[in-house]
């Protein structure tokens, strides 16, 4: 009997100390820094360490008391979502960790945000080879006439990466501070064309120009490296900024020539035409930095607000070319330009709202853009007509073609914020009494709520 009882209070003691000695599970960040207790759907889209992406949710990271890990994700089936866990090796973890940091940048006091150093590395090599190096050859040459020097072109060619290497080795570089600096880089060195015109006027020369270049071109690239990383930009809006100041640039110069017409060739022309341009650029900067502030764009969304740009800029001219058969005013050229440059922008803009556009977005939008193009010249000056009217119009018409079926193609994703709203209302006996009526009589109505 004694025995009988001391096995039931064993069992009572076993069953009682059971959730005592449970293994416990302590959550641990993916990262080094400590910062990424979760890995989000974006990341996983980014660095693919886990399959099928789309169905994908989150994960977390685990370590238990005996020092092993323990990996959970989340993932959507169907309207379920299904949980799986499994062990993880530390050499696994190490594995993961190294991916992770690749892709999200550890924060924190001395730590270096460097991701974007080398495509600014990249840009100022080619930079230095395709521009700096020949405008540094005719700024040193010993004549007038501009030759190019073989030493100093290849010469700027390596400086324009040695240099900005050692600057940016121990600085941080983010992706906007790059995609600033390289906006810098190209947009500064027609700036300083701008300033020598503006100054001089039609007296400005080759080599005064080229060093004006040069300076700018520099100045501007260093100090949208250090704004850039100072403020912590993000790339999207650095490059909506990049666009819209030389879209406004192009807008002044446009203006000065509708103000100018024939005499923009003149000294005081040029002057004009070159300090409108230069309050342009300065404008763009601010209106597009009150872009990029009103809501978020992503680097492709900035490149679909380009794109858009480029074809409202192009489209008064194909249209002109078309109709009016080689009359062209170019005080009318140089409006039409401005109008068409701002609604392209506003229209671009309206396309991104509300949507996501991810990196493989970007690729199918710019390809389906450049098959177009090359479909539309195909068809414009090879089959349809040798006659460049209709070649312009069917090459335009293929270029906006195919930028609008990249976006067709590209699955964005919703961000939740309200979009435009287009309403078209229609009054058919505007139609039956408009003729005979002496007050008019709308036809219908058009409304676009931003």
């Amino acid at each position: 009997m004694k025995m009988l009882l001391a096995i039931h209070c064993l069992l009572i003691f076993l069953c009682a100390s059971a959730p005592v000695s449970a293994q416990i599970e302590t959550q641990v960040p993916f990262d080094d820094a400590g910062n990424m207790l979760v890995l989000t759907k974006e990341i996983n889209d980014r660095l693919a360490i886990f399959d099928s992406p789309s169905s994908f949710n989150e994960a977390r990271l685990f370590q238990t008391t005996d020092s092993t890990f323990v990996l959970e994700v989340l993932r959507m089936a169907g309207a379920n979502l299904e949980r799986e866990r499994k062990q993880l090796t530390v050499a696994d973890i190490k594995a993961l960790r190294i991916r992770v940091r690749s892709a999200v940048p550890a924060t924190g006091e001395g730590v270096l945000d460097q991701r974007g150093r080398s495509a600014l590395l990249w840009g100022s090599t080619l930079w230095s080879l395709f521009y700096y190096g020949s405008a540094a050859s005719a700024v040193l040459g010993s004549t007038d006439n501009s030759e190019l020097s073989l030493p100093t072109f290849l010469i700027a060619g390596g400086v324009g990466f040695l240099l900005p290497a050692l600057l940016t080795n121990n600085e941080s570089v983010t992706e906007g501070a790059a995609s600033l600096a390289l906006g810098g880089m190209f947009q500064g060195a027609m700036h300083g064309w701008l300033i020598g015109g503006l100054v001089a006027g039609g007296n400005l020369g080759p080599k005064t120009g080229f060093g004006l270049s040069i300076l700018a071109g520099v100045s501007e690239t260093v100090i949208g490296c250090v704004v850039g990383s100072k403020s912590g930009i993000k790339e999207g809006k650095a490059s909506v900024i990049n666009t819209t100041e030389f879209y406004s640039m192009v807008c002044g110069g446009l203006l000065g020539l509708t103000i100018l017409d024939h005499s923009f060739t003149s000294n005081e022309g040029i002057r004009l035409s070159s300090g409108l341009a230069l309050a342009g650029a300065a404008g763009g900067i601010i209106l597009g930095t009150i872009i990029g502030s009103n809501q978020y764009f992503s680097p492709t969304d900035a490149t679909v607000y380009s794109a858009s740009g480029l074809l409202g800029l192009t489209l008064p001219y194909v249209v002109m070319v078309a109709l009016l058969d080689g009359k062209i005013d170019s005080r009318l050229v140089s409006g039409l330009g401005i109008v068409g440059t701002a609604g392209g922008l506003l229209l671009g803009n309206e396309l991104v709202k509300g949507l996501h556009y991810r990196g493989e977005d970007g690729t199918i939008v710019l390809l389906g853009t450049l098959a177009g193009a090359l479909i539309g010249l195909g068809l414009g000056v090879g089959v349809l007509s040798e006659d460049v009217r209709v070649g312009a119009v069917v090459a335009w018409t293929g270029i906006a073609g195919g930028f609008a079926t990249g976006l067709l193609l590209a699955k964005p994703e919703m961000e939740g914020r309200p979009r435009g709203e287009l309403k078209f209302d229609f009054n058919p006996l505007g139609l039956v009494f408009g003729a005979n009526s002496t007050v008019p009589i709308p036809v219908g109505s058009l409304t676009y709520r931003f």
